[in-house]
């Protein structure tokens, strides 16, 4: 009987020992699990230039040098009618997205201090657009297009070390330019809202 319980308390003892091994080496992985889950890796966007520009309905219709086959592409010209009218249906497309607000203010010299904002902005960053508006009574300058928030945290980084107030905002973005970036600085805009 002695010999039993000795033996049931040295059951229950590595079994004690092993569950409190596991946790540990649980409690240990979930560290690491959660340390690879807080860090953020973000390639750097590649864009292959070797189309930009081209007409893709041309280049399926060219030859190579190196095609050792010709190749026939069969279609309805409906599908490249389609294609042409949803690009230029879109051009000036908004949508929802984010822009970094240098600028905000509606005292007596706010119109000309808005000038002034936008006039440095563009002597220090060349390639982001910035947007003036007026919301009555608000002078605004707003910069860039942004499609997330992410995008537009990253570069609010480089601009607060020149304008250390600005801040990112909700607004209605132009389209940006993905694939073409002889494109990427777009024009300019005033806009003026009356309510």
């Amino acid at each position: 009987m002695m010999k039993t319980s000795v033996l049931k308390y040295c059951i229950v003892a590595v079994l004690a020992f092993v569950s409190v091994l596991s946790m540990s080496a649980q409690t240990s992985s979930d560290e690491v699990h959660h340390e690879q889950m807080d860090t953020i890796h973000k390639a750097p966007v590649v864009i292959d230039t070797t189309l930009v520009g081209s007409d893709i309905f041309e280049i399926l219709h060219l030859r190579g040098a190196k095609d050792k086959a010709p190749v026939s592409i069969h279609q309805s010209k409906l599908v490249e009618e389609s294609v042409r009218t949803h690009i230029i249906a879109n051009k000036g497309r908004i949508l929802n997205g984010y822009r970094i607000r240098i600028f905000y203010d509606n005292s007596q010299d706010a119109r000309v201090n808005s000038g002034g904002a936008y006039g440095t902005f563009r002597k220090f960053f060349k390639g982001i657009p910035a947007h003036l508006s007026y919301v009555n009574p608000y002078f605004k300058v707003s910069v860039g297009d942004f499609r997330t928030k992410a995008e537009a945290m990253e570069k609010l980084i480089h601009i607060r070390k020149v304008f250390p107030t600005a801040f990112v905002v909700k607004e209605k973005i132009r389209y940006p330019y993905v694939d073409r970036p002889e494109l990427e600085e777009l024009p300019d805009s005033v806009e003026v809202f009356k309510f």
